[in-house]
């Protein structure tokens, strides 16, 4: 198998190339960071970052993997429009009260 096969492991019938095959190359991103974060719980293994106004890597399960880059959401009517929150928004940052 090389680069340019991918499996199948949709219904049969189905098409052999994920949509969006073979996606973005690997990258970094923003080092701006506005936050970090975790669970409440001790238990719990996930960790994230936050920057232009999203969560922008996700660390899981070890503080030093990340496994998800620029989570947000795209708003669209389907036809005429799509906003990216990370460039069509503005977010503020603030510290809370203890």
């Amino acid at each position: 198998m090389n680069n340019g096969d991918f499996l199948n492991f949709g219904a049969a019938g189905g098409s052999p190339v994920g949509f969006g095959a073979p996606g973005s190359p690997p990258g970094w991103t923003s080092s701006a960071k506005e936050g970090i974060g975790t669970a409440y719980h001790t238990s719990c293994r996930v960790w994230f970052t936050l920057s232009h106004g999203i969560i922008n890597e996700i660390y899981y399960p070890h503080v030093d993997q990340p496994n998800t880059r620029d989570f947000q959401f795209l708003v669209t009517d389907g036809e005429t429009f799509c906003h990216e929150e990370k460039r069509d928004s503005y977010p503020q940052s603030r510290v809370s009260g203890a």
